[in-house]
């Protein structure tokens, strides 16, 4: 069927080394960084479909989506989302090497655009890909619109800290027979949402809620990250790698070697904003890092609330990240560009 591209469910030796290795971003323009708990990150990937190329058993690239249910205004669609999209160095680079291997790299576009239009996704008729892109990094930007995907939103990842965080006695972790109540929560929350994907929840039980009056009124996940740090551009970039990362209690806030959480599947309920600026509190004093990122469509409810509260000292110097969300799809029955995505930190990061 292909020449150039496999298709297998789990990824090879070659494969965890170019994601490990691969940096993300474009230098002068964007932050330059490498994730650095690549294993971990593959292993927890929901139905994944890896999709790689190689000539001579050189591997020059990879795609790997993620097959799952998610839900537009409350309707179960199936899709699929593209959680790294990578090409090795030396294959993306202009140098003459490529130039003389033109006719091969042509090919590989060709089998790349093939598949993107579902052949070997084992999908017949319609298809709906989605992701997420960095607005800053112009070298992702151009490739994944080379390959037919057209921007549909806006979200902002945004930076919460707390140089002391702090414990919160209210807070409780649910358990496995609370999970189904705090699914249909979070469901009925984002009703009004596109693309709600709840698959990256729940998965090593450590979701956490507050309770009010008797009912759940602020619940949320942290997912552990690591990140190491190459470049930040413009004059707070510098001063964020070369001072602040220096300076005793406040590069707690940021190092090179970036430890943070990410915070998915956030329910508030009206009214309980501050019990919400507490629940993130809790989860940083928990997991012993002093910076979360979260991540919302700039339309919706959720950016609001954010926007609303306390995020502190780094969002406050730094700013927000502002990404695209970008989709591919032949079903005419889409028809909900309007509507605000539910954003999973988990996939961001």
């Amino acid at each position: 069927m292909f020449q150039t591209l496999k298709i297998t469910d789990k990824p090879d030796e070659q494969v965890v080394n170019l994601l490990t290795n691969n940096r993300i971003g474009t230098p002068g323009k964007s932050m330059v960084y490498e994730h650095r708990n690549v294993p971990n990150k593959l292993h927890d990937i929901p139905s994944p479909v890896f999709v790689n190329f190689s000539i001579r058993n050189n591997l020059l690239g990879t795609v790997c989506f993620s097959k799952r249910e998610v839900f537009i205004k409350g309707e179960s669609w199936l899709a699929h989302y593209v959680r790294y999209f990578s090409f090795n160095e030396k294959f993306r680079s202009g140098n003459t090497e490529r130039q003389n291997k033109k006719r091969k790299n042509s090919i590989i576009r060709n089998e790349i655009m093939r598949l993107l239009d579902g052949e070997g996704l084992k999908e017949e008729g319609d298809i709906l890909i989605y992701a997420y892109v960095d607005s800053d990094n112009i070298r992702s930007s151009r490739l994944i619109h080379e390959f037919g995907f057209t921007t549909a939103s806006k979200f902002s990842s945004l930076l919460f800290s707390r140089l002391f965080p702090k414990s919160y006695e209210k807070v409780e972790k649910a358990t496995k027979e609370e999970v189904p109540k705090i699914k249909d929560i979070l469901k009925s929350y984002y009703n009004d949402h596109q693309f709600v994907s709840l698959e990256n929840l729940f998965i090593y039980n450590d979701y956490y809620f507050i309770r009010g009056e008797g009912e759940i009124v602020a619940g949320a996940q942290a997912n552990p990250e690591l990140w190491q740090i190459i470049e930040i551009p413009g004059l707070k970039g510098w001063l964020l790698m070369n001072l602040i990362s220096y300076i005793p209690i406040l590069n707690r806030f940021f190092k090179p070697k970036f430890r943070f959480i990410s915070i998915d599947g956030i329910y508030c309920k009206e009214g309980w904003e501050k019990e919400l600026e507490k629940l993130f509190s809790f989860l940083l004093y928990k997991y012993k890092v002093n910076t979360a990122i979260i991540s919302a469509d700039t339309k919706s409810r959720l950016y609001s609330i954010l926007k609303g509260i306390k995020l502190g000292t780094i969002n406050a110097f730094q700013g927000e990240i502002p990404f695209d969300v970008v989709i591919k799809s032949n079903n005419k029955r889409y028809q909900h560009k309007d509507l605000p995505f539910y954003i999973s930190s988990f996939d961001v990061m």
